[in-house]
């Protein structure tokens, strides 16, 4: 007989082979009781001996199964605070080797629905040190951990030394510390977004209590609001709407699914599907709006207020203070949804090109498709000629589909007034300076002199101006 003896000494098993990994050494239980608990003891084998199970080891001379527990030895009781997150931490790499290090993506805010279970929470002790089956203490663990602390959106279940914490809300879990759970409607962060919080994405409203720093992104599908700035090539994007204290710097993207406003934009790219509004200057931007787009500020002066180069694209009208500068080019583009003329081009080439493919294909058939007689014809085809007949009059099917698909999508956007044209103006409350060119629905203006305080639109198929009181 083997006696296999496990690593952690905490068993002592009986059983005709070695079990792999585990230490052994072998002994006669044919030679009795009192051998057996002789060569136990001489091994050091002291503690948690099963006597029931020995005894009938001895008599029987064999054991009934393949292995059978002979020595148990007592697991310690820890104390302390035992923890199941179901959710992870917000991570910070190793600052000791960061040179490949992701700082960008530390996972801080995870969004949780109501009645989620966020975490559950065992407090133990006191402790009790075990004993292994050679009579030595295994000292208790001493959990470092505290117990939980947590807000009023969280829910708490208890049941003895157990805790279940189950979230009240829909909303974002603060997961940047360990020992709590703070749940928030909204995310806020107080402070800059760099490398310390990293990108942030969220289905809920995300308060910034500082900038966007180079090369972050945050994403949001409620509104957001930053306090701060956006620096150069940071991303911002939402469902909602998005507000922007200062402004954007050089490189940056935003993009809203309703209105942005911001202080001013520097060499940066705004789009929002409903209204855009800057109280200060715009310098070398790139904005597309559905709504109207507004730099308006009529109570300052200087270059605050002021349009000065890029490219204006505002559905449904441009309000500004000033705009133009004989040194920048300046295009404002109203009553003209280009990314719907886009989308209609987009169409109308696909429809050319499956026009093509289906003429292509017609003149690869040897059969001719307008004749009624032609299935008959291709009966009488050898078989490889056949195959080959079907299988271009498969493709020449499957093109047609596509025709009809997209015909119902042009005609569909075609249908739509906001598709191509819209009666819309650009009102310039102030000077309209040299080197600006005016797009309004299909019609284009280009200035050469300075103007002040007027309105252009757009009247049978020209773009007229109507001066302003001042």
């Amino acid at each position: 007989m083997i006696c296999n003896i496990s690593n952690n000494h905490l068993r002592a098993i009986f059983c005709n082979e070695p079990i792999e990994g585990y230490q052994f050494f072998e002994i006669d239980i044919s030679l009795g009781l009192q051998y057996i608990y002789e060569k136990l003891k001489d091994k050091g084998i002291l503690f948690g001996l099963q006597y029931e199970v020995l005894e009938k080891i001895a008599e029987k001379k064999s054991i009934d199964t393949n292995q059978i527990v002979i020595a148990k030895g007592e697991q310690p009781i820890n104390e302390g605070v035992e923890l199941k997150l179901n959710f992870d931490h917000a991570k910070m790499p190793d600052l000791e080797n960061s040179e490949n290090a992701d700082f960008h993506n530390l996972g801080f805010g995870v969004d949780v629905f109501e009645g989620q279970l966020l975490a559950e929470q065992h407090i133990s002790g006191p402790g009790l040190n075990g004993k292994t089956i050679y009579g030595k203490n295994i000292p208790y663990a001493k959990s470092r951990l505290k117990p939980l602390s947590h807000n009023s959106n969280v829910i708490i279940e208890k049941s003895g030394p157990d805790t279940r914490f189950i979230s009240k809300i829909d909303g974002v879990l603060l997961n940047n510390k360990k020992e709590s759970l703070y749940i928030e409607p909204e995310l806020t962060i107080n402070g800059n977004i760099d490398f310390n919080i990293g990108n942030l994405s969220s289905n809920h409203p995300i308060n910034i209590n500082g900038d966007i720093t180079s090369g972050f992104f945050v994403r949001s599908k409620k509104d957001i609001h930053i306090k701060g700035s956006v620096e150069k090539n940071a991303i911002v994007e939402c469902g909602g709407s998005i507000t922007i204290d200062r402004g954007v710097n050089q490189g940056a993207h935003i993009t809203a699914d309703k209105n942005i406003e911001l202080k001013f934009s520097q060499s940066s790219n705004l789009k929002a599907k409903q209204n855009i509004t800057i109280s200060g200057h715009c310098f070398d931007s790139t904005i597309f709006c559905k709504g109207i787009f507004t730099c308006s500020n009529e109570l300052v002066k200087g270059d605050k207020g002021a349009v000065i180069g890029g490219n204006i694209n505002a559905v449904e009208g441009i309000r500004l203070y000033s705009v133009g500068s004989s040194n920048a080019n300046t295009h404002l583009i109203s009553g003209y949804d280009y990314e719907k003329k886009q989308e209609h081009e987009k169409l109308k080439k696909l429809q050319l090109e499956i026009k093509f493919d289906l003429k292509r294909l017609i003149r690869n058939l040897s059969i001719n498709i307008l004749d009624k007689s032609a299935l008959n014809e291709l009966k009488n085809l050898n078989r490889d000629e056949k195959l080959h007949n079907l299988k271009i009059l498969k493709q020449i099917s499957q093109l047609k589909k596509q025709e009809i698909h997209i015909g119902t999508q042009k005609s569909a956007l075609s249908q739509k007034k906001e598709t191509l044209f819209l009666n819309s103006s650009i009102i310039v409350h102030n000077s309209l300076f040299p080197d600006v060119k005016i797009n309004i629905n299909d019609c284009i203006l280009n200035i050469y002199e300075n103007y002040s305080a007027f309105e252009a639109s757009e009247k049978n198929g020209k773009i007229s101006i109507k001066k302003l009181a001042t």
